[in-house]
């Protein structure tokens, strides 16, 4: 990820899934992941993981669920990809 984009990586603890959050992320997780589809990335938007959750909180429009499922290269090239998305986000959208 590029060194000026606030993110962190849930640990995982032996999960095939890992937790991505782009903290003050200008755009929503839906937005972001409209974004991923058009440069062959699918990562999941982590709203949708918080169903019936009473109080507004920014963060579950922050996160993305990746899959680890995938080869080595794989994983390094979307995440090259998520990468580069998600720099054009920070630097459009402030």
């Amino acid at each position: 990820m590029p060194e000026d984009v606030p993110w962190f990586l849930h640990r995982g603890e032996g999960a095939i899934f890992g937790w991505v959050w782009f903290r003050d992320l200008p755009i929503t997780d839906w937005e972001l992941y409209q974004q991923l589809k058009k440069v062959g990335v699918i990562a999941v938007p982590g709203s949708t993981f918080f169903p019936g959750l009473r109080e507004d909180w920014n963060h579950k429009h922050q996160c993305l669920r990746i899959s680890l499922t995938a080869t080595d290269a794989e994983i390094h090239e979307g995440m090259k990809r998520l990468a580069q998305v998600v720099q054009q986000v920070y630097t459009l959208t402030t």
